[in-house]
């Protein structure tokens, strides 16, 4: 059965993480347990090709909200079509569903750059035209003096591009957990590890991914969670016990006027690079809206884009 769910308008999914720097030695030790830092260029930050600077902070606001929603309707889909694809299969047609950060890329010998969505719902790493092969692909981090390179990446390239290519880039940088993900056929040399530090979209400084040894993230104030192998492999599984509201604390399978501690499943929501939004089961979002309408003194007023359910006028003296 498949669960549906709402987008929850005050809780957004940004998760920062604190990049420690990496020194890479030279280019011929790419081969070892060494790690890369590269540039994240989130689509409506100033350094992205597709900015534009005529629209407000509102309307770029309204942008990724919508484009979330759109996101997660396609991944709804996809996710279930993948858990009955066979897993050798490359051949379809190329439908990237969104994402919010871009990634440097240069391939083959003549360094090609293209400049891919980065997806960790995507395992395959993809440009325009072409068809499966294997090349050497050459980052530029910004840790080291120059490209590191790694020889005999698997890659491919669509021949039946559907999506959102001509508005944020040339292709898709594979983030996923699967065995054609960068993330892992470079495990050997980066030991499967990633972490990223975000920005925000205002800034002049781009946001950081880093992927090795200096990738782990490490210090007193440093929260972690178990991520749970489920399949599709495609997906970063995690789960989720459930929300609080103040001191009121809805369990994730949440039924209203039922007080003891329900069951749930591990790995029960996936976390995603390419979403804004947070998107929450229709019963605990229920939940979520009501706790929150009780808690809530002021004039509640619908939304004129119809995103949101749960909207209310703003007054001055909020301080908001």
């Amino acid at each position: 059965m498949a669960i549906y769910y709402e987008p929850l308008s005050l809780v957004l999914a940004t998760l920062l993480l604190l990049l420690s720097s990496i020194f890479l030695i030279s280019l011929s030790e790419a081969t070892k347990n060494c790690g890369v830092t590269l540039d994240l260029i989130h689509r409506e930050s100033p350094l992205s090709p597709s900015y534009d600077p005529s629209i407000t902070h509102f309307e770029r606001s309204r942008n990724l909200f919508r484009r979330s929603i759109s996101r997660h309707s396609a991944l709804t889909s996809a996710s279930f079509k993948s858990a009955s694809k066979s897993p050798d299969s490359f051949e379809g047609t190329l439908t990237p569903i969104g994402g919010e950060y871009l990634i440097k890329i240069s391939i083959g010998t003549l360094s090609v750059e293209i400049l891919a969505i980065a997806d960790t719902d995507s395992d395959l790493t993809w440009t325009h035209n072409g068809d499966l092969a294997v090349e050497t692909f050459a980052f530029d981090s910004s840790t080291s003096n120059g490209s590191v390179v790694f020889p005999k990446v698997v890659f491919g390239c669509g021949h039946n591009n559907d999506g959102t290519f001509n508005e944020t880039g040339s292709g898709i940088g594979g983030l996923g957990g699967g065995t054609v993900s960068i993330v892992r056929q470079l495990e050997t040399t980066i030991g499967g590890k990633f972490s990223y530090c975000l920005t925000t979209l205002d800034s002049n400084s781009s946001s950081k991914i880093s992927f090795g040894p200096h990738a782990t993230v490490i210090g007193p104030k440093v929260s972690s969670t178990p991520i749970v192998q489920k399949s599709p492999d495609t997906f970063y599984y995690l789960t989720l016990e459930g929300v609080s509201v103040g001191n009121e604390a809805l369990a994730y399978n949440y039924i209203p006027n039922f007080n003891s501690k329900a069951s749930f499943e591990e790995g029960n929501i996936i976390i995603d690079f390419g979403t804004t939004l947070t998107f929450l089961p229709s019963s605990l979002y229920k939940g979520v809206d009501s706790t929150l309408e009780k808690s809530i003194s002021g004039n509640r007023v619908s939304d004129p884009q119809g995103l949101f359910g749960l909207c209310y006028e703003l007054l001055s003296q909020w301080g908001i």
